[in-house]
């Protein structure tokens, strides 16, 4: 057991090591020697230090030395360790419990390896245990009954399965797929306790025990053992989990095939032909019956015996059915997804040579952006969304056969096991069950669009780790390729294009709020952002730099961080993330995040990138008061200088150079010269006000004006559906912001509020808008269906106008 105490001092901005101590309590040899590395991360003149403590075993003196020796510094960091006013270095319970594990090697996000060489070993972990997952069946497969059932010698082996691993699925926001996987795990935990656990009582432990006991009831054998019966078989807790075991299969089963059924009807309902979703219906109502008649009639086994084989014959009728109704579906769903491949193969050429004849079309130069640059952006999305649907209805395409197929393989071995009943291998039974139910439970993960990881975007990561630029480079490449010809104003705006913030530190500073150092009373379903930046954001900010975005400040907080998480999740809804902010499951969601190398994805947020020091700390406006204490928060007693829009220096046009809120348009177009893959997040809150703010709607045009990838995040689907009239009434002249000067600002900006109207409404309703990109992220089968619709109605459109052609040709 190790304890850690180590002191340390603030002097002068830099940190100090005072003094160091280790405290070890452990049974040490001769000739053991450890290492322990200690990470202690303080946000002070941007430096971050790691002592590393190597204590080693003195056999002369028979007492332990320690050696400690400070490491180069790892550059700025996200504060772990507050000062207090004192200026002793002080840590959470939850930085301490950091600190001890780090005695032992952790692949925890914490622990500084890269996600590549982590998930290269998660791979082969996961290779090993699936690999282990199909031996065991077959592991003490023909052994000697006598050794089987010393219980006290040959104990059964135990299996589980981590708690966490189940926490992770509540991140799903469709429950019944969640809970379907779930009672997967189970029914697939049964069949492995099986083939480990095997009670001694009278069952077919082997075709030597099961001989001896009809010997022993003056039973002849035969070739066939289910004809004849076996007393005391229906007192075998044994037979009676592996009957559970087989209807629970079965049940599974149906469910599995009941959602692929949903998604192929809503496949059917976007596309607007038929697929064969009516038919699967009626076959899923013939399975639901069959089930039912199969747990009748291993009741009926169970009660008489195995003495009945014509019950044994009415199982086979009943997998013969169950097995071509599969087989229909197969050949249905099949069908659904090559046609929606198809004819989404047609709407993206269709889409590509339009995208091609427009930029021909489009002059070089700036153009306005009512022009052809929003034109063009607007085919750019279609191209887009068209190419998703090849990729996914190519992937489903390829994929139902595997999912589908193992079922008729499973119906085939438990039809075999019942001819051959008590020589067939259990373990064979048990291994094609599982893979059927894997399978099975795979394909219907991936029809509901939940992917483990992100292949798609895995190679730009990498290739975006393999090949960073550093930052003074990156200055000189924006200085050379963005200016507004005013030096001071450039200055600034680059200076709030580097304020941006992972992930991980949006996290870790969630994580704070509400603990007895950060915002003690904080409550997320009450605390809106800019509650959290009075009394979290300027005060921390005094003693560290903070990094900030753009939203609206009226939302609550907890749900401006659960869609930056949905988004790195590619969620198109975040209210199913806000269960996973609790501090109790916040640990697994960074571990999530952590393997999906997300946890360092970089976001500018206005919250963290604006100094508050310089504009609003020392503000307090009448109905700003704490929704929980009902006391307005304190104002800022520091002495920075305070820069509004119309602070000297001026620009030409009046605004202030040393404002940081008057230059996000600016910081955008500054990002996007430097950045190709910048794109545009919009966190909508439940109310919609986003929509009704100045600044939000000016940074959406400024956005689509630039021609960026815009992402719209709600709360939920029924929010949008509520509110989805009202944004067709939107108006610029309506727009609302905390400051009248502000809001006559961006009026000035838009010489054609009428234009700009239009333009907002083509930018949410029009196809390969942000409406239909959000309703295409919510369900992938709605997004292909609606894809391959509008690409059979092209080629509908097309053979008709070549038949009137034809016909016009005498």
């Amino acid at each position: 057991m190790y304890k850690v105490a180590i002191p340390l001092m603030v002097a002068e901005g830099s940190l100090v090591k005072e003094d160091a101590q280790k405290y070890i309590t452990k049974d040490h040899s001769a000739t053991e020697t450890r290492k322990v590395e200690v990470k202690l991360v303080l946000q002070a003149t941007q430096q971050a230090y790691i002592l590393h403590i190597r204590p080693k075993w003195d056999a002369r003196t028979s007492k332990l030395q320690q050696e400690a020796v400070p490491l180069p510094s790892l550059g700025p960091r996200a504060l772990e360790i507050e000062p207090s006013s004192l200026g002793l270095v002080k840590s959470s319970t939850g930085e301490l419990r950091r600190l001890l594990a780090l005695s032992q090697p952790s692949w925890s996000p914490d622990a500084g390896r890269s996600p590549a060489r982590a998930q290269r070993r998660a791979y082969l972990r996961v290779l090993v245990l699936t690999a282990l997952l199909v031996a065991w069946p077959w592991i003490g497969y023909r052994s000697e009954v006598h050794t089987v059932c010393r219980v006290d010698e040959n104990p059964p082996t135990s299996t589980s399965t981590s708690p966490t691993d189940l926490s992770i699925n509540r991140q799903w926001y469709l429950v019944a797929v969640r809970t379907y996987v779930i009672i997967t795990w189970f029914a697939i935990y049964i069949y492995t306790s099986l083939s480990l656990v095997k009670w001694c009582y009278s069952s077919y432990l082997g075709d030597l025990f099961l001989l001896n006991l009809q010997s022993e009831h003056g039973l002849k054998p035969a070739g066939r053992t289910w004809n004849h019966h076996v007393p005391g078989v229906n007192h075998n807790p044994y037979m009676i989990f592996c009957l559970i075991a087989v209807n629970l299969q079965w049940m599974v089963w149906g469910w599995g095939l009941h959602l692929v059924r949903r998604h192929l009807s809503k496949l059917e309902d976007a596309f607007q032909k038929s697929l064969g979703a009516t038919a699967l219906k009626w076959a899923l109502y013939w399975d639901m019956f069959a089930v039912f008649s199969s747990a009748l009639c291993c009741v009926l086994l169970f009660v008489y015996g195995w003495q009945a084989p014509t019950l044994v014959y009415v199982l086979y009728g009943i997998a013969i059915s169950v097995a071509a109704t599969v087989l229909c579906m197969l050949i249905l769903v099949l069908r659904g997804f090559w046609l929606s491949l198809r004819f989404a193969q047609s709407e993206l050429k269709a889409q590509t040579a339009k995208k091609k004849r427009s930029a021909l079309d489009t002059p070089p130069g700036p153009s306005a952006p009512s022009g052809p640059s929003s034109q063009t952006a607007q085919i750019e999305r279609c191209e887009q969304l068209a190419a998703q649907a090849v990729r996914v209805a190519r992937r489903l395409v390829c994929e139902a056969p595997i999912g589908l197929l193992p079922i008729l393989l499973a119906l085939a071995s438990h039809g075999w096991a019942l001819h051959s009943w008590g020589f067939a291998p259990e373990a064979a039974l048990n291994v094609v069950s599982i893979f059927s139910l894997v399978a099975n439970c795979r394909f219907v993960i991936l029809l509901s669009g939940i992917d483990l990881f992100d292949f798609a975007n895995a190679g730009k990561r990498r290739q975006a780790r393999l090949q960073p630029r550093a930052a003074a480079d990156k200055a000189d490449f924006l200085k050379a390729k963005w200016t507004t010809g005013n030096e001071g104003w450039d200055r600034k705006v680059l200076d709030l294009a580097g304020r941006g913030i992972t992930l991980r530190a949006l996290l870790r500073f969630y994580r704070r709020l509400g603990t007895s150092s950060v915002m003690p009373h904080f409550d997320p379903a009450l605390h809106s952002t800019a509650d959290v930046a009075r009394q979290a954001i300027i005060p921390l900010s005094k003693v560290f730099p903070m990094k900030m975005v753009t939203h609206s400040w009226s939302n609550r907080f907890s749900h401006l961080v659960a869609a930056v998480v949905a988004d790195a999740l590619d969620l198109p809804e975040y209210e199913a993330v806000l269960g996973r902010l609790d501090r109790f499951e916040i640990g697994a969601l960074e571990e999530e995040l952590y393997w999906k190398s997300k946890l360092d994805q970089t976001y500018w947020i206005c919250l963290f990138a604006v100094n508050q020091h310089a504009s609003i700390c020392a503000r307090i406006l009448p109905q700003e008061c704490d929704p929980v204490t009902g006391k307005q928060p304190l104002p800022c007693n520091c002495e920075s200088e305070k820069f509004g829009s119309q602070t000297p220096p001026l620009r030409h046009d009046g605004q202030s150079i040393l404002c940081e809120m008057n230059k996000f348009d600016d910081m955008m177009a500054c990002i996007a010269a430097a950045e190709p893959g910048f794109a545009q997040l919009l966190a909508v809150d439940k109310d919609f006000t986003i929509f009704r703010r100045a600044w939000c709607v000016a940074e959406i045009h400024q956005a689509y004006s630039l021609r960026l990838p815009q992402k719209m995040l709600v709360f939920s689907e029924e929010t949008l559906t509520r509110y989805k009239s009202y944004l067709k009434t939107l108006k610029v002249e309506d727009m609302e912001a905390s400051h009248p000067a502000d809001r006559d600002m961006i009026l000035a900006r838009i010489s054609d509020k009428a234009s700009f109207n239009e333009e907002v409404q083509r930018l949410l309703f029009d196809d390969g808008g942000l409406l239909e990109e959000w309703r295409g992220g919510f369900d992938h089968m709605t997004m292909l269906g609606e894809v391959a619709r509008r690409g059979y109605e092209r080629v509908v459109r097309a053979n008709s106008s070549q038949s009137e052609l034809e016909e016009s040709v005498p």
